[in-house]
C-alpha cells in the first residue's frame, strides 16, 4: 500500500503545483508590466514565491491591505472543519439511508427518504440555506429557533467550544445533505442491481430475508464505489462549502471569494484557488484511500 499511497500523494502534489503555475500565469497575463521580467520569467518567479514562501501579496479588498498569508492563517480553520465533518457525515448517512431503502423498498420511511433525497438533489444549496434562515432565524424567521440559526455568531473552538458547535452544526448539515442524497441513490441502485448476483441468489435461497441480504450482501460491495463517487464530486462539494460559508457567515478563508471576485482582488483569488485545490485534492485522496481499503480486489492487485 505504501507505493500506491506515494503515487496518489505525488499526484495530489502535482495538481497543487499545476494550480500555482496556472494562477501565476493568469496573474501575469491579467496585469502585465508589473516588473521588468519577461512573461515566463515572471511566472517562474511568482510560482516560487507562492509555492515555497506562501507569499501571495496583499489584499486590495480589505482596507488595511493585509498579506494574504496572514488572512489565511486566521481563517483556514472553519474551511477545514466543514470539509472534515461535512463530507464524511454525508457519505456515511447516505450509505446508511441507501442500505435501508434497498432493504425496505416499500416502506413509508423509504419513500420519505427518497423524497428528501430528491429535494436535496434538485434544490440549489444557496436557496435551501436562505430558506432555512427565513424560516428559523431568531430575529426575522417565521418559526424562530435560537442557538443554531444565528449567522455570524461564531466562536473559536478552543475559546468557545459551544459557540463554535452552534455556528458549525447547520453548515455541516447543509454540506453533508447533498452528498448524502446522491450517495443514497447510488447505494440503493447498486444494491438492487445485484439481485442476479450468485452470492445474493444463494443467500436468498438459504431462506434469508431480502432485508438481511441487502444489508449484509448486496449493499456491501458498493462501499468502494461510494467512496469513488465522493471523490469524483469533490469540486461540487467545494462549491457548496463556499456557498454555505457565504450564507451563514462562517468566517473561513473561502468566504472571501465573493468579495474578491466583485472587487477583482487578484492576489486573494490566487490564494483562494490554491487553497481550494488543496482541499479538493485532500477529498479526492481520502476517497481513493477509502476505496482502496474497502475493495479487496484493489488491494490484491
Amino acid at each position: 500500500m505504501a507505493a500506491w499511497l506515494l503515487k496518489r500523494l505525488c499526484g495530489a502534489v502535482a495538481v497543487i503545483v499545476a494550480t500555482v503555475i496556472i494562477t501565476a500565469a493568469i496573474g501575469r497575463w491579467a496585469v502585465p508590466g508589473v516588473d521588468s521580467r519577461s512573461f515566463l520569467a515572471g511566472v517562474a518567479h511568482d510560482t516560487v514565491r507562492m509555492l515555497l514562501h506562501l507569499d501571495f501579496g496583499t489584499s486590495s479588498t480589505i482596507p488595511s491591505r493585509p498579506r494574504i498569508h496572514d488572512v489565511f492563517a486566521e481563517n483556514w480553520g472553519p474551511d477545514l472543519a466543514l470539509v472534515l465533518v461535512g463530507v464524511p457525515l454525508g457519505a456515511l448517512a447516505g450509505r446508511w439511508a441507501g442500505t435501508y431503502c434497498a432493504a425496505n423498498p416499500g416502506a413509508l420511511r423509504t419513500r420519505a427518504l427518497n423524497l428528501a433525497a430528491t429535494l436535496w438533489l434538485c434544490a440549489p444549496i444557496y436557496f435551501v440555506a436562505y430558506a432555512l434562515l427565513l424560516l428559523f432565524e431568531p430575529s426575522f424567521g417565521r418559526l424562530p429557533i435560537p442557538l443554531f440559526f444565528e449567522p455570524g455568531h461564531y466562536g473559536p473552538l478552543l475559546d468557545e467550544p459551544w459557540g463554535w458547535l452552534q455556528a458549525m452544526l447547520v453548515p455541516w448539515v447543509l454540506v453533508a445533505a447533498p452528498i448524502g442524497a446522491a450517495v443514497l441513490r447510488v447505494t440503493t441502485a447498486d444494491a438492487r442491481g445485484r439481485l442476479d448476483e450468485p452470492y445474493v441468489r444463494t443467500a436468498l435461497a438459504k431462506g434469508l430475508s431480502w432485508g438481511t441480504v441487502a444489508r449484509r450482501h448486496a449493499a456491501r460491495p458498493g462501499r468502494a464505489a461510494t467512496a469513488a463517487f465522493v471523490g469524483v464530486n469533490a469540486r461540487v462539494i467545494m462549491l457548496n462549502v463556499i456557498l454555505v460559508e457565504n450564507v451563514f457567515f462562517v468566517p473561513g478563508f473561502l468566504v472571501k471569494a465573493q468579495r474578491a471576485v466583485g472587487d477583482k482582488d487578484l492576489p486573494m483569488l490566487q490564494g483562494l484557488a490554491v487553497w481550494t485545490a488543496v482541499l479538493t485534492g485532500a477529498i479526492v485522496l481520502a476517497a481513493d484511500v477509502a476505496a482502496y481499503l474497502l475493495e479487496p480486489r484493489t488491494r490484491a492487485g
